[in-house]
């Protein structure tokens, strides 16, 4: 009964998947969807991060223990990214900018190449004069969105949050709400005035004014303070 039982444990530790971290930037929400199937397809599970790719690693990076235990792993992952039509992934066996795997767990960061290392969106942005009322966008792992915007109920104002996704190239944000077709912003670098005098800022100016969304008729900005 003892090497029953110490069998089965065996079977089961042999049996479980190794996990693939996407870390990704400039990537839509249906890319990455279809990236994951093909990971998962390996036999990996696979999990989203919400974290920045650094600038410094290549558009596309594996990240993983020194003590990795599975040998064929990687070679696996390198010819489905080949499949994919991607580059071949700079190996990365350390804790690199504090991106440190622990053996089972492999990061995978995806830099899309119509974007530069330096396209990063903020985690917010807030809309600048909205003739509709005050709103913001947030944003999140696996290219999620929420835009929150304030509506006045009863002379108490009341905030609604409306879920959707987003995509950024570098130059266009593509915000896609449900049930909604997408609206287009594009990005301009300009300066604000504050109580610490000129500061940069990020400036999104949709491309139409007939979304459906009000909200996503106004003009949204980060203002960088340090």
């Amino acid at each position: 009964m003892f090497k029953f039982f110490v069998l089965f444990f065996v079977m089961l530790l042999s049996g479980c998947a190794n996990t693939v971290h996407l870390i990704s930037q400039g990537y839509d929400h249906a890319q990455l969807s279809y990236i994951s199937e093909q990971i998962q397809e390996l036999g990996f599970s696979v999990e989203y991060s919400n974290v920045d790719v650094p600038a410094h690693y290549s558009s596309t990076t594996l990240a993983l223990n020194p003590a990795h235990s599975s040998s064929d792993d990687i070679p696996k992952l390198q010819q489905m990214l080949h499949e994919l039509g991607m580059t071949p992934a700079q190996e990365l066996r350390f804790g690199a900018n504090k991106h440190f795997f622990n053996n089972g767990h492999i990061g995978l960061y995806l830099r899309h190449p119509d974007i530069s290392p330096s396209a990063i969106m903020p985690p917010y942005l807030e809309s600048v004069n909205c003739p509709t009322g005050y709103a913001t966008l947030a944003f999140a792992a696996k290219q999620r969105l929420y835009l929150e915007t304030g509506v006045n109920v009863d002379g108490e104002l009341q905030l609604i949050t409306t879920p959707g996704h987003w995509f950024f190239n570098g130059a266009t944000l593509s915000i896609t709400l449900n049930q909604h077709p997408p609206a287009l912003f594009s990005k301009s670098e300009v300066s604000r005035e504050t109580a610490l005098g000129q500061r940069p800022a990020l400036l999104f100016t949709p491309t139409t004014l007939t979304h459906q969304a009000p909200a996503l008729r106004c003009q949204f900005e980060v203002v960088f303070m340090n």
